[in-house]
């Protein structure tokens, strides 16, 4: 049918699909999962099996590392490059103590956590509302976990604070286990 000779029809099909996306824009149909667990228990070969099994039930899915990567990843030291070239099949435990102290420890803390938060609303919310399965290994509350791994040396409140701010996953899956 041509638009010229029935135009009410045409802005009727357009009025309805923009009304369809914008109730999926407001209730998404997608699925926002995130798996945590110690290193080595699994985290990778469980969102593997998660993407492959549920691929159908979905019109798309993604996966991502930590966080939505909005922003770019700051620059590693020497150090952390070496231990990122380290087989996987060699389980590391995670730092201990934060490599950087003071501001530039916040400075990081503060740029990786708009990542989380705006990178949600940005990168992964409008995934959600495409009814895509979107799969975290790790995610914010790993750094409440453990906020050396990643270089942050703050205080405890704040990072519980800013948490808040953070939204959070539909589902939470904690594994444990030995590695």
């Amino acid at each position: 049918i041509s638009t010229t000779r029935r135009p009410l029809v045409s802005l009727r099909r357009v009025f309805a699909s923009s009304m369809r996306k914008l109730k999926r824009f407001w209730q998404p149909t997608g699925l926002f999962v995130v798996i945590l667990g110690p290193d080595g228990s699994g985290k990778s070969t469980v969102t593997g099996l998660l993407l492959s099994e549920l691929e159908r039930a979905f019109r798309r899915t993604w996966r991502f590392h930590w966080r939505p990567s909005l922003l770019p990843k700051l620059k590693r030291t020497s150090s952390q490059a070496h231990a990122a070239t380290l087989t996987d099949s060699v389980v590391q435990q995670p730092a201990r103590v934060s490599k950087y102290r003071g501001l530039v420890s916040l400075a990081r803390f503060l740029y990786y956590w708009l990542d989380f938060v705006i990178g949600y609303w940005l990168i992964i919310y409008p995934r959600k509302a495409q009814s895509t399965l979107v799969v975290g290994e790790r995610y914010f509350p790993d750094v409440l976990v453990h906020p050396a791994r990643y270089g942050f040396d703050v205080s405890p409140r704040l990072v519980r604070l800013a948490a808040r701010f953070v939204p959070a996953p539909d589902l939470l899956v904690l594994l444990s286990g030995d590695p």
